[in-house]
């Protein structure tokens, strides 16, 4: 499996890294996995580098960077989940996996933060990759 799916799969406890261990692993490695689209209402947050810019714009930089440098991660609450990924994807990724979009960004604020730092190791994101 890919890099990606193994942090995940510590991250939210799947463990063994062999594959998406839930719709929400599988969704949140869709959203850090995904190269950044042109389109700006395709539901993807532009892979890894796309999220952290999208925090970064809200104004929720020092969130995002606590999570990429190498101290504690500061949390993030589910409605700051929601406004800086906006309605329109959080409703698409919701109705993927079968949820309510609330439940969605509690589970985000419990694992974007901890799915992140694995991803960045040494405090440096990639740069995006534009389809």
């Amino acid at each position: 499996m890919s890099l990606l799916g193994n942090v995940l799969g510590a991250v939210m406890g799947g463990g063994s890294g062999t594959g998406a261990a839930n719709p929400i692993e599988g969704m949140i490695m869709s959203m850090l996995a995904a190269p950044a689209s042109s389109d700006p209402s395709a539901p993807n947050a532009g892979g890894l580098a796309g999220v952290v810019e999208k925090f970064e714009q809200a104004g929720a930089g020092p969130i995002v960077q606590s999570w990429i440098s190498q101290g504690a991660n500061q949390a993030i609450s589910p409605e700051m989940i929601h406004s800086v990924l906006g309605a329109t994807h959080m409703d698409s990724w919701a109705a993927k996996v079968g949820i309510d979009p609330d439940t969605l960004a509690s589970l985000l604020a419990q694992h974007l933060p901890g799915a992140i730092d694995a991803l960045t190791p040494h405090g440096v994101v990639p740069p995006a990759q534009p389809v």
